[in-house]
């Protein structure tokens, strides 16, 4: 077997070897050859208008060339392992790691003035997609951790909200049960004495409102529990404003009648329609009627209107001016501050069941001093959108 011609295997190794050569000028760019397994990437028609270094590659390529490849060698040092994109044939693109070094000219000084650049191309592709399933894992990890947060976050929320309701509950319902309690007693040593009763029935009367408190206040805090439930069968429907009032009125009315509220509707025919679950939001509703009946002085008049802005509805009640201070209790309504010094009125849970609600069909429940006076509960809802 003869021995094979150096010459020949040499050359066969340049054009065919695994990664692709590239020769060009430091001065002007321009190429001087490329073996053919660089031609065989950017395909024939690529090649044809490689005229110059620069014109092998894409254009974040040729940022990346003349920013960090190019300056570095001009420099007069190697460089190693560049990111660059090769432009090939129908717009195809082939990422490549590219590695550099100066020669002197070979074809010696009247072929020109510098240097000539040899370029080793490695296809990249296999490197791009790990790095790029790093970068997702990465993502994923960073989202992954902030959705935990998230979680921890509502989890401490939901934590201290329960510890908040909590603490409400246990001042609500010792103040009722130690009026029904005290004067339960009383009333057992006088009857035991023989006493008459007769005059006692003022007694009676705050052990029947006390009494009727609870009762409210069992509805309230049940409905506050059960407010996540809910809002997983959520169905949200047109409604007009008219219907909500008349169910809100119906729940609410021995709140009312007991404090002998007068309530007045108002401007309906042109309120705009809404989009809620209608059991829910009359909920809602109700729970800030009945939260303002309590707070008002009996024989007080509450007015109903939707006249406002679209989607709301909105209770005044000119008779009942809070200070700042009252009206900063009533917005947190489960804060300690809210009802430590409120008595037998209790911390308004019936304001958080409706602030609630309203939450959950991403509305929100306002409350203000009402102009010219009195206090403003407005219930914003969605309305729905075009057809």
């Amino acid at each position: 077997m003869a021995p094979a011609d150096p010459a020949d295997s040499l050359e066969a190794f340049y054009e065919d070897a695994p990664c692709g050569y590239v020769s060009w000028r430091i001065e002007d760019g321009a190429v001087l050859r490329a073996n053919r397994t660089l031609l065989r990437w950017i395909g024939p028609g690529a090649a044809a208008g490689a005229g110059r270094f620069r014109d092998l590659l894409t254009p974040p390529g040729r940022i990346m060339h003349e920013t960090r490849h190019a300056p570095r060698l001009r420099a007069g040092g190697p460089v190693e392992a560049v990111a660059l994109e090769l432009a090939c044939a129908e717009g195809q693109r082939l990422p490549v790691l590219a590695h550099s070094h100066l020669v002197p000219d070979p074809r010696g000084p009247g072929a020109g003035e510098g240097m000539l650049v040899r370029t080793s191309l490695f296809d990249a592709t296999a490197y791009r997609r790990y790095e790029e399933g790093l970068l997702a894992a990465r993502r994923r990890a960073e989202a992954a951790e902030a959705e935990a947060r998230r979680a921890q976050a509502q989890a401490e929320a939901a934590a201290r909200a329960k510890a908040g309701f909590l603490a409400a509950m246990n001042h609500e319902f010792r103040t009722p049960i130690g009026i029904v309690s005290g004067f339960a007693g009383l009333l057992r040593t006088e009857a035991e004495a023989g006493a008459p009763m007769a005059h006692r029935l003022d007694w009676l009367r705050d052990m029947e409102a006390a009494s009727e408190h609870l009762l409210v206040l069992l509805e309230d805090a049940t409905l506050f529990a059960r407010l996540d439930d809910m809002a997983r069968r959520m169905s949200l429907r047109v409604v007009a404003p008219r219907r909500l009032i008349d169910a809100a009125l119906i729940l609410a009315a021995p709140v009312l009648e007991r404090q002998r509220i007068v309530v007045v509707t108002s401007a309906l025919e042109g309120a705009l329609p809404l989009l809620a679950d209608p059991a829910m939001a009359a909920e809602a509703l109700a729970c800030a009627l009945r939260e303002m009946a309590r707070l008002a002085v009996p024989d007080s008049r509450i007015r109903i209107d939707g006249a406002g802005q679209p989607g709301s509805i909105r209770l005044t009640c000119p008779s009942l001016d809070l200070a700042e201070g009252a009206l900063a209790d009533l917005r947190a309504p489960l804060a300690p501050s809210a009802w430590l010094s409120r008595g037998l009125q209790g911390s308004g849970l019936g304001i958080a069941v409706a602030q609630r609600i309203a939450e959950l069909h991403q509305g929100a429940l306002r409350i203000e001093a009402a102009a010219p006076g009195g206090l403003l509960l407005a219930l914003d809802l969605p309305s729905p959108g075009p057809d």
